[in-house]
């Protein structure tokens, strides 16, 4: 059994068990942290060579294209998609991808994309309707 908290607070959940053995209903109670994140994922790059992207954020429009942007992965990531963790709530995150080809040399950047995390999260929204994809086919959602 899986507890994912779907709010940023501490949350319990408690589930009864009913069987024939003496002492039915059994009850557990599970507890856990929920957290903020932005899960971004692309469309691979149709150019041959390549072996990773490397995604960066900026905290204002244009500033994830610029060399004082966050780069949130250290080495290429090997895959199309990258959860960035380290966001807080009401914080608005830009975001960009390159290409990394096997020469260590990166693309230019795709379209800029941004996210505002939420400052709370409610039961009524479900992941898919905070996802949205650019221009650029960069994806988000939390």
């Amino acid at each position: 059994m899986t507890f994912t908290p779907s709010v940023v607070a501490v949350e319990a959940a408690t589930i009864s068990i009913s069987d024939n053995a003496s002492g039915s209903p059994q009850t557990a109670t599970f507890t856990g942290t929920g957290s903020l994140d932005v899960i971004l994922s692309w469309g691979a790059s149709p150019t041959s060579g390549v072996v990773g992207y490397n995604v960066n954020r900026g905290s204002t429009l244009g500033a994830a294209e610029e060399e004082s942007s966050t780069p949130l992965n250290s080495t290429p990531i090997n895959g199309t998609s990258h959860v960035d963790a380290s966001v807080t709530a009401g914080m608005t995150c830009w975001y960009v991808v390159t290409s990394v080809g096997s020469n260590g040399v990166q693309s230019a950047p795709s379209n800029e994309t941004n996210a505002k995390v939420p400052t709370s999260w409610s039961r009524c929204c479900s992941p898919v309707d905070l996802s949205r994809e650019s221009a650029g086919g960069l994806r988000w959602s939390w």
